[in-house]
């Protein structure tokens, strides 16, 4: 065969082989023309067939791809990110008084803060470049992250705000969500040292010494899960929903968080399966047992307040509920309810502050978790870094909190609810010993309460009604 016709033949196979999207083969026919060439010119004919031949090499290689790229080689795209313009992550950038309200406004954190949490994280957010894209900028990931969860915006509505695209506005978030509980873990943990002993002096001086903080439950809404697991996640309110039981202090920092359980869980079915319960059923720090003396001579030890749908515990105080109460326990329960309000403070700035808590997410239960201890993570920094909280970002839209629902758990006074109900009749039915250990605790519990009811009217009784000097 002449090699005019051979140099025809091969570009015939090579736009074949484009055809069939084959690129290592293309790259070795590129090289067997090159050849070619190179041998009709050691030959000195045919120069048609050797200008041939380069032309269509360097016409299909245009850009480096072509034979005359060093074989293995990758060549560089021109085009591969659709540009776009992101016109709030530039606002971001611009200095200026104006445009630092604006930084708090969409992070919800000052500059100097924000700086100081990327610097941080930043090695665990950044990504390298590749020979086809330019990694984000990791003060872009971090930026659009506290964007997105401070608007409650969609992914692609934010991502277009920062010139991101879906798929990098859902890694970007991740992302950073990971990276915070990786960097900042440690930012929810129990009281230590002189906040711990704040905390304890200022509910001991509304009359209810021992007691260091409040839980309660609230529901993150997400779209319907797929398959077959739908059901669990039904709440009572008919949405799908994943629960978080929170612990908090009286200046709403939050201690303890617990995420995750289907919406159709009752919240002292989630108490019994979370770290907290064996914590305080144990003795184990922060509780601790016999270390306040009431009036009575009474000695307790620390606890938690919550609300009528939680078990009555040692470690755990709830109010007395129902219709057929006395004159008592009425003040004690308005006493009672009026210091248990702070969690419901705490929810109320956080989903206010993090609006992406107030709309349904993707079912992607894993990532969810994971962007609710992020927020609490921040909602913690922000406290104790002292940034004011402007009240108009705490204005919710009607509906969009979800946690109005949640003093109804348990509402006539049964310890444990509909749960703890039928695990009580199966533990009677068994007359096992485990049944009379639950019934000595509840009833042991049930005169620690009475016993606070007694030192709590009468610190209302001396300091007034609504106790002692510390008083905030």
């Amino acid at each position: 065969m002449r090699p005019g016709h051979l140099g025809m033949v091969l570009a015939a196979v090579i736009r074949w082989v484009r055809m069939m999207r084959m690129r290592e083969q293309v790259c070795v026919l590129r090289a067997m023309m090159l050849m070619l060439a190179v041998t009709n010119i050691v030959a000195m004919h045919n120069a048609t067939t050797i200008l041939l031949l380069l032309a269509y090499d360097l016409h299909e290689g245009h850009g480096g791809g072509g034979a005359l790229n060093p074989l293995g080689g990758r060549g560089r795209r021109r085009l591969w990110v659709r540009e776009r313009v992101g016109g709030t992550w530039e606002d971001l950038n611009t200095e200026g008084l104006g445009h630092e309200k604006k930084i708090h406004e969409y992070t919800r954190l000052t500059r100097p803060l924000f700086d100081e949490i990327l610097e941080r994280i930043a090695p665990r957010i950044q990504r390298m470049d590749t020979h086809y894209r330019q990694a984000s900028p990791a003060s872009l990931k971090f930026a659009f992250a506290l964007y997105r969860w401070a608007t409650g915006g969609y992914y692609r509505q934010c991502g277009n705000d920062f010139g991101l695209g879906l798929h990098s506005a859902i890694r970007c978030t991740d992302d950073v969500a990971r990276a915070l509980c990786d960097k900042y873990g440690h930012v929810l943990s129990w009281s230590i040292g002189d906040r711990l002993q704040k905390t304890l002096d200022y509910y001991k001086g509304k009359g209810f010494p021992g007691c260091f903080g409040v839980m309660d439950c609230t529901h993150i809404l997400i779209d319907k899960p797929r398959g077959g697991e739908a059901e669990p996640y039904f709440d009572r309110n008919r949405q799908y929903s994943i629960v978080a039981q929170v612990v908090c202090d009286e200046n709403l920092r939050i201690l303890d968080v617990t995420v995750g359980a289907p919406g159709a869980v009752h919240d002292s079915r989630i108490l019994r399966l979370s770290d907290l319960y064996n914590r305080g059923e144990e003795g184990r720090e922060p509780f601790v047992q016999r270390t306040n003396v009431l009036m009575d001579g009474t000695a307790m030890g620390r606890y938690l307040m919550g609300d009528a749908g939680y078990p009555i515990l040692p470690w755990l105080m709830i109010p007395f509920g129902g219709c057929e109460r006395t004159a008592e326990e009425r003040v004690f329960d308005n006493k009672f309810s009026a210091l248990r309000s702070v969690i419901e403070r705490c929810f109320g700035r956080l989903k206010g502050m993090w609006r992406c808590f107030g709309r349904k997410h993707i079912a992607n239960m894993r990532n969810v978790c994971y962007q609710f201890f992020a927020c609490c993570i921040l909602h913690n920094i922000i406290i104790d870094a002292g940034i004011p909280v402007d009240e108009d970002l705490l204005r919710r839209r009607g509906g969009e909190d979800g946690d109005e629902d949640n003093d109804d758990d348990g509402a006539a006074g049964d310890d444990d609810g509909e749960e703890g109900d039928d695990a009580e009749a199966q533990l009677r039915r068994e007359g096992s010993l485990l049944y009379a250990t639950h019934r000595i605790r509840r009833d042991a519990a049930t005169a620690l309460r009475s016993s606070v009811v007694r030192h709590a009217l009468h610190v209302s009784r001396v300091f007034g009604v609504h106790g002692g000097a510390q008083q905030r």
